[in-house]
């Protein structure tokens, strides 16, 4: 809670002191107001140089990524290189992807939406970013047999779940396990991917999905991951948000409507 407090001096009679008055305003609503909007012009401002590098980057890596396929098919399979090459490859389709991705949120877009399995894109999204950072061996995914059909967009949810999938190794001690769960309920999709980490710590937990907000800065943290997975989820109609585990470590859950028809378009 977020008080203004003021305090005047009371005189009844001419140079006499009769008391204080102490008057009390909760501003509370009015402070997060105004830090949502100090956010959001961040966040816009960020938006324009994200689209104006998104050109200068797709293009030399549009050229890396097709050098790398000349490479790899003048490579014999049986030479140890060519797997270096397939994953030089993917790396740069998957850097490619989030620059468009990234452009996407800025527009107020998240990418092209229609109904998708959830736990078929979790799968795919999780372990292309465990990939990334070379920790297969940590990841444990546990989905359904029937699918669990969402209304959203695909690149919505890879980012999402990229980012919070990095962020739980990230957290957690070398070789933590990282457990994700993609579940039903009467009225909502569930994903949550829990770590073996701290947990958040209690002096950042209520701005943890703030942009800028990071407890990584000597790693490197931009603080945008988690700004930019709500705004993801939030723009496909979901929630997202963290909770400490009583065994310790922390749980993030992604929670989306599930599809039973396409909604009504505005």
């Amino acid at each position: 809670i977020r008080l203004i407090l003021a305090v005047s001096v009371l005189e009844l009679d001419t140079g006499s002191f009769n008391g204080r008055v102490v008057v009390t305003q909760n501003v509370t609503e009015l402070r997060d107001l105004q830090d949502r909007v100090r956010e959001q012009e961040r966040l816009a401002a960020l938006g324009r140089l994200t689209a104006g590098l998104a050109h200068e980057i797709n293009t030399p890596l549009t050229g890396i990524a097709s050098y790398a396929q000349m490479l790899g098919d003048m490579t014999p399979p049986d030479d140890p290189r060519s797997s270096l090459m397939d994953k030089l490859v993917n790396q740069s389709f998957r850097v490619s992807r989030m620059v468009a991705n990234l452009r996407e949120l800025f527009r107020g877009g998240g990418g092209e939406r229609g109904p998708l399995d959830l736990g078929e894109a979790v799968f795919r999204a999780a372990h292309e970013a465990i990939r990334s950072i070379e920790a297969e061996d940590t990841l444990t995914i546990e989905t359904p047999n029937d699918p669990i059909m969402v209304w959203g967009s695909p690149g919505a949810i890879d980012l999402a779940i990229a980012n919070l999938v990095r962020n739980a190794v990230e957290a957690s001690p070398q070789g933590g396990p990282i457990t994700i769960r993609v579940t039903e309920d009467h009225e909502n999709a569930v994903a949550t991917i829990d770590d073996t980490g701290p947990g958040v710590p209690l002096g950042i937990r209520d701005k943890v999905f703030q942009a800028f907000v990071t407890t990584k800065t000597e790693r490197g943290g931009t603080g945008l991951g988690l700004a930019i997975t709500r705004d993801m989820i939030t723009q496909i109609g979901g929630k997202v948000w963290l909770e400490d585990l009583p065994q310790g470590g922390t749980r993030a859950t992604i929670r989306l409507q599930p599809c039973r028809q396409p909604p009504a378009s505005s």
